[in-house]
């Protein structure tokens, strides 16, 4: 049944036949190598930031470990994923098949090594997911730009996928929807009378 489940969702994801029913698996390994990382760095996320919630209260992935058992979880990281797919249903969806399907142990534990290794400030600065984002797809960006080739939709995304800064994130807003408001706001007359950025602001 998982089985099927998985070709499904492999074939949704645009992994094709072949006329011998043979199907490729490569988007599919790709989805489920991203959503597994992908949820295990967001537990630790919400753990460093207190929000990862067990019952009402904020834990931290030690203290998984801790529960994991009453839990019948097999680990920490198993029942601190679980918790953040609880927390947040529209990211990780329980029901999707990716889910159901464990890493084997040798990648479960390489992946712990290297979301346990990061240090805490990583998980406290507000743009490090951003930047997690930025480099996901690094070598595949690379290796479609050194191709020289078409771009298409299946490369599309790591090609254009940037992390906008906090700063430019607010220079963008200010100078488009800002000057959007302000225009209907303010008059000609507050334009020509006012001495200086900051009046016009509190206007």
């Amino acid at each position: 049944e998982l089985r099927r489940r998985l070709r499904a969702h492999g074939r949704q994801l645009g992994d094709t036949r072949d006329i011998n029913g043979l199907q490729q698996v490569e988007r599919l390994v790709e989805e489920v190598a991203y959503e597994h990382w992908h949820r295990m760095l967001f537990a630790r996320f919400l753990a460093e930031n207190n929000l990862l919630m067990y019952d009402g209260v904020a834990v931290t992935i030690e203290e998984c470990d801790e529960i994991a058992a009453d839990e019948r979880a097999a680990n920490g990281w198993e029942l601190a994923a679980r918790l953040a797919t609880g927390m947040l249903p529209q990211i990780f969806r329980d029901d999707s098949p990716v889910f159901q399907l464990h890493l084997s142990p040798e990648y479960q534990q390489k992946l712990e090594r290297i979301i346990t290794g990061l240090s805490t400030e990583i998980f406290l600065a507000s743009d490090s997911m951003g930047w997690v984002y930025q480099y996901w797809q690094s070598k595949k960006k690379e290796q479609v730009n050194a191709s020289e080739g078409k771009v298409g939709a299946r490369e599309l995304s790591a090609v254009t996928q940037l992390f906008t800064e906090p700063y430019m994130v607010g220079f963008l807003l200010d100078n488009s929807l800002g000057a959007w408001w302000a225009d209907r706001q303010l008059s000609e007359v507050d334009f020509t009378t006012a001495k200086s950025e900051e009046e016009l602001r509190s206007k």
